[in-house]
């Protein structure tokens, strides 16, 4: 939500130096620039805003046990008529030149660094290259983190020791549930938490920024998945 009030802020402010450079009458111009000063005060207020700390009820999954507690999250899914096997052998096979707008979506980097090199180098295979490391690893669901300073394309490790204390923390994973008509339900949620508040500020500015083009990225990246695995039957 905080990403859509961002880009609506920038919107306005276009349009409020557009209608200062061309006003449409004499007593739009200061309005113009009065709103401009005001989009430019609210998109700063916007990004820089910390978010509160989630703890959701525990569920039994592994994300849970991973990273428990959480200020940006993101979660999205898909139905894909194939079996919980072959579905997971997509998710760990796919490939960056089956990813829509991968190219582009993974240069803006959202939270991990995807799809960069060999692109018949699987995605998942380039994360762990990238810094991400692979926290759980079972038929019905995988997760993955890394800690860093994902702004500055920086990752460590993602254990708890000093140098990772206080950085942002990332995790995502893929779940693989039963769903109707013989279909399985394919799910991916990333969380990221910052101890630090100073770091804090920072990612959250970053996350208001690059969150749409994070959240594309996932919702292509699981179509590419359930085109892997449906064809994979045929």
């Amino acid at each position: 939500m905080s990403s859509l009030v961002f880009y609506f802020l920038v919107a306005a402010l276009a349009a409020a130096l557009a209608l200062a450079v061309f006003p449409l009458r004499p007593v739009t111009r200061p309005f113009a620039l009065v709103t401009a000063l005001a989009s430019v005060a609210g998109g700063v207020g916007v990004l820089m805003w910390p978010p509160p700390v989630d703890r959701p009820a525990r569920e039994g999954r592994l994300l849970d046990a991973a990273l428990p507690a959480y200020q940006f999250s993101e979660r999205h899914q898909t139905r894909v008529c194939a079996t919980a096997e072959r579905i997971a052998e997509a998710i760990r096979l796919v490939e960056p030149g089956e990813v829509r707008w991968l190219g582009l979506l993974g240069g803006m980097r959202g939270v991990a660094r995807v799809g960069s090199g060999d692109l018949r180098r699987p995605i998942l295979e380039s994360a762990l290259a990238s810094g991400f490391e692979l926290l759980n690893d079972t038929p019905n669901e995988l997760v993955m983190g890394a800690a860093g300073e994902f702004w500055r394309l920086k990752t460590e490790s993602f254990g708890a020791g000093p140098a990772a204390s206080g950085v942002p923390k990332a995790v995502f994973n893929f779940t693989i549930e039963p769903g109707p008509f013989g279909c399985q339900v394919v799910t991916t949620e990333t969380r990221i938490y910052t101890a630090d508040p100073t770091l804090l500020g920072k990612f959250a500015a970053y996350w208001r920024v690059i969150q749409p083009g994070s959240a594309l990225l996932r919702r292509t990246w699981l179509d590419a998945i359930r085109t892997r695995a449906e064809a994979k039957k045929r």
